[in-house]
């Protein structure tokens, strides 16, 4: 017999049937849709799930309404739109006439945000490697003290890096002394970067973890990257606006379609007393009642009749409370 356990987190699901534009929403069509909307609580999910429902509801609807020609395309690697984004795709593009950016916004948007088109900086560095798997607390302790005797010889003989690169690093690079040449911004991991960037030229960094192990780390010259010029630039910038043109007369789109939609509560036919005494229980019940409630169901073979045997009462009801 299968074990019942009631879920009493946050407020239960608003499960009132919707009429929209005369049309009902099934309830097991919204049933299907909440595990896509994952929320702290089963309401909040199932709130989602309805307005994304109603939503779809209405742009399928609106498509039928104008008699779009809906035929599902095929992308290069073959898959095939379904039937819904098909329709969807139909409408948008029958219905939402983004404006196109022109060039003055487009220099003026270069002009507000130069740093979002700064070429990346340069750095040339030389590091020296002790390789340590991070898992490997043994390997991280060795690791760790090799680091502060390198460290301490650096500090009194800075000059030393390259020949101690050469004896100590475990880096292809320790040939060359530890030298990795030019090095520019997202090449290296964002801890590696982090401590490039904190240097000033000429200095040695203290010890640095990667995936890679420890790395000490010295910093010889670094070039901050220039803007871009708007010529080089410009057709990336007229790109984003005309995408962003796109999205924000999609949302205004969808935004008037739902308002100028109807959606209303439909209705329900005339409450049953099984029903009556199964809402009173679930908005009076405190977890004592539940807990009894639990407790008749999973003794049960039937554990729904039994429920609602214990909810209405009689010589199997629940205890007072």
């Amino acid at each position: 017999m299968a074990r019942i356990v009631i879920d009493r987190r946050g407020v239960s699901p608003d499960r009132t049937p919707l009429l929209v534009n005369g049309e009902l929403l099934p309830l097991d069509s919204i049933a299907a849709e909440v595990a896509n909307f994952p929320a702290a609580t089963v309401a909040e999910s199932w709130q989602a799930a309805r307005d994304a429902m109603v939503l779809r509801l209405v742009l399928r609807q609106r498509a039928e309404a104008l008699g779009l020609d809906v035929t599902p395309q095929t992308d290069a690697a073959g898959r095939r739109e379904t039937d819904e984004d098909a329709g969807l795709r139909a409408l948008l593009e029958a219905e939402v006439t983004p404006v196109a950016p022109t060039e003055a916004e487009a220099v003026a948007y270069y002009a507000a945000n130069p740093e979002r088109f700064r070429a990346p900086a340069l750095f040339e560095a030389a590091h020296i490697l002790l390789p340590a798997d991070p898992a490997d607390a043994e390997a991280q302790t060795a690791a760790a003290a090799r680091a502060a005797t390198i460290g301490a010889i650096l500090a009194a003989q800075p000059e030393r890096f390259a020949e101690l690169a050469k004896e100590f690093s475990g880096c292809s690079s320790a040939a060359q002394g530890g030298a990795l040449g030019q090095i520019s911004g997202g090449e290296t991991t964002p801890e590696f970067e982090a401590a490039l960037r904190s240097l000033v030229p000429g200095a040695i960094s203290g010890p640095v973890a990667t995936r890679f192990g420890l790395h000490i780390i010295q910093l010889m010259q670094r070039v901050e990257g220039e803007v871009l010029p708007y010529a080089v630039v410009g057709p990336r910038i007229r790109d984003y606006l005309a995408d962003r043109a796109v999205h924000r007369a999609t949302a205004a789109y969808l935004a008037q379609v739902l308002a100028e939609a109807e959606v209303v509560a439909a209705e329900t036919p005339v409450e049953s007393d099984e029903a009556r005494q199964l809402r009173a229980f679930v908005a009076a019940a405190d977890d004592e009642r539940w807990l009894q409630l639990v407790g008749v169901m999973n003794r049960a073979d039937d554990p729904a009749a039994a429920g609602r045997t214990a909810i209405a009462g009689g010589a199997n009801g629940l205890r007072p409370a």
